[in-house]
């Protein structure tokens, strides 16, 4: 059973696969696993990109990497302005299966003005 909640702000999904931690992490770091859900990965890179449905750019970075219980991306879509986190831990239970948990965070939102990109006027 998957679970979807929201903690302080962040997304968490938690669902439990009946592999042991080192199997679905292989998913996670393997190129041509990761290229399934991570559109594409290159040969022992820890940054990517890829075109995202919206037809702007989004790419990750590889930030924090503990083999095989945890890994942290740094993901951001279109020009650099929608940074956030996402963390997936990998516990393993006494039953054998793992505890699969993302979350996904993103910095506070700062709201601007919609005319706040406006050109400066200049007296002439």
């Amino acid at each position: 059973m998957t679970e979807t909640t929201v903690e302080d702000g962040n997304v968490v999904v938690e669902c439990e696969f009946d592999a042991p931690p080192e199997r679905i992490w292989r998913a996670l770091s393997v190129e041509e696993l990761a290229a399934d859900w991570l559109d594409s990965v290159p040969a022992g890179s820890e940054r990517a990109e890829a075109p995202s449905p919206q037809h702007a750019r989004r790419s990750f970075e590889i930030i924090d990497r503990q083999p095989p219980t945890r890994i942290t991306y740094r993901w951001q879509e279109g020009a650099g302005r929608n940074e956030s986190f996402v963390t997936v831990e990998l516990c393993p239970q006494e039953s054998g299966r793992t505890l699969f948990r993302l979350t996904h965070s993103a910095p506070a939102t700062v709201l601007v003005a919609a005319n706040a990109n406006a050109p400066r006027a200049l007296a002439a």
